[in-house]
């Protein structure tokens, strides 16, 4: 038995999640395999300030992105952050990105 919420095993006679208190079931339903996504990188920018702006424009905008080197800076010098995005998502990040 399995907890679907956790996926933890159990012994058998045991019919409850202790941790999630919901029914366990007898199988987890398959893992979905993961989609492959063409990103394309929209900006590059190393000031802290704007790479903090920059985010809040794609999340508010609901456009997903992975920003490569962020947290990667010491205290002597910050390191770009390469900011991608899917690509059917480009044109839209482009365009309200263009002023920085």
């Amino acid at each position: 038995m399995f907890c679907p919420n956790c996926k933890a095993e159990f012994r058998e006679g045991i019919t409850r999640c202790t941790e999630y208190n919901v029914d366990l079931v007898n199988e987890l339903p398959p893992v979905p395999k993961p989609i492959f996504v063409y990103l394309e990188e929209v900006i590059i920018n190393s000031d802290a300030a704007q790479i903090g702006f920059i985010k809040s424009i794609l999340e508010g905008e609901k456009i997903p992105y992975y920003a490569q080197g962020d947290h990667s800076y010491t205290h002597l010098a910050l390191i770009p952050v390469r900011f991608l995005v899917p690509k059917n998502k480009y044109k839209k990040a482009k365009e309200l990105l263009k002023d920085l």
